[in-house]
């Protein structure tokens, strides 16, 4: 094994030894995509174990969104395409509610959404 590669995996190993002692909690990331609809369709799911979440409009159309309420067309958390809402302490609107969407379009579109505990 040549020496920079050898370094390379042992800084790896303490890296990962002073992250394991750090007491830091593990962040566990949960990847899904939801098919939202023209009525009100819970994205993601109210959960108290929460630490940030990001959702992605991955559609041609607009998408609205509202926090533990359900969604209305041109209300709320508006999405544009290819646009993303994050959830986060860091940003000040964290929340652990449900988040409901909706779109006026036809059909179902895809939202892409990631949760942290």
């Amino acid at each position: 094994m040549n020496k920079l590669l050898l370094s390379t995996l042992l800084l790896l190993s303490l890296i990962g030894s002073v992250f394991a002692a750090s007491g830091l909690p593990r962040v566990i990331y949960a990847h899904t995509d939801v098919d939202v609809a023209v009525t009100s369709t819970a994205t993601l799911a109210a959960n108290t174990s929460r630490a940030w979440a990001l959702v992605e409009n991955d559609s041609d159309t607009a998408i609205y969104c509202k926090v533990g309420a359900a969604a209305v067309v041109n209300e709320g958390i508006g999405i544009h395409p290819a646009g993303s809402y994050e959830i986060s302490p860091r940003l000040g609107n964290f929340t652990t509610a449900v988040i409901n969407c909706i779109h006026g379009g036809t059909g179902t579109k895809v939202m892409l959404v990631i949760e942290a505990e």
